[in-house]
């Protein structure tokens, strides 16, 4: 993933890169414009987990769920700066950082202007830059960083229905198949059919006539998502794509 990410993708929001010969390194940096000049230490490593959230969201809708599941996420390991404007190797420090730092909203400083630099030419960096300006897109994509446990995954139902203007209107406008969501709300709820994952503690409720496996409960949501977001932009994307001069 980071090396798709470094190779096919840009954003004005931020670059990935390795400076390997090989280019199979398994260390990669990650480069925002938004962090130029910010003396914080503390607000650009939250914001940089923030921009990682962002990414790994994206990413996850961009390859499907379970499959991003199976890959797993980036990471941010350690934070380094300088403060010359070219620097060389002996220029670069290390930045304190919390591990109790959560994530904050990236985009604290300016973007990269180059009109060069195409984010609609590739889902993963077109939901990142959707997310500058819609809070709908922000927000989902988030969700999504946080993982597909049982009861994120309902998060995530949650979030879409909301800004559809409710669950019955988000199954109507977006085709969903009812039948699905049912199953799924109704395994993701019960105690008896999950045990500690559920949504509910002991209610007394018996195990629906049909129960849905963890992993189908991802591809459901993963369709309810890509639903959402297709409906809501896709051709705003590809208008984008063809405009962006």
């Amino acid at each position: 993933m980071l090396y798709n990410l470094a190779q096919f993708m840009s954003s004005p929001h931020f670059s990935i890169f390795d400076d390997s010969d090989d280019h199979e390194t398994d260390n990669y940096f990650l480069y925002s414009s938004h962090f130029e000049g910010n003396n914080s230490e503390n607000e650009v490593y939250s914001a940089a987990l923030g921009l990682i959230q962002l990414i790994n969201g994206a990413s996850a809708i961009n390859i499907g769920f379970n499959d991003y599941n199976n890959r797993g996420d980036i990471s941010v390991r350690k934070l380094i700066y300088s403060k010359t404007d070219q620097p060389r190797d002996e220029n670069w420090h290390y930045a304190n950082k919390d591990d109790n730092t959560p994530p904050s909203n990236p985009f604290i400083g300016k973007e990269d202007k180059s009109r060069h630099i195409n984010p609609y030419s590739h889902l993963t960096t077109s939901l990142v830059e959707l997310s500058l300006e819609n809070e709908d897109v922000f927000n989902i994509v988030r969700q999504v960083a946080f993982g597909f446990d049982w009861r994120n995954l309902y998060c995530i139902w949650d979030t879409v229905s909301y800004y559809c203007g409710g669950s019955k209107k988000a199954i109507s406008d977006l085709g969903l198949d009812e039948g699905k969501i049912k199953s799924f709300t109704g395994t993701v709820n019960n105690f008896e059919a999950l045990g500690l994952d559920a949504r509910h503690g002991v209610m007394g409720w018996k195990i629906p006539k049909k129960i849905v496996s963890h992993k189908d409960a991802i591809d459901i949501i993963n369709e309810v998502v890509k639903a959402y977001l297709f409906n809501n932009y896709l051709v705003f994307i590809r208008k984008m794509k063809k405009e962006w001069v």
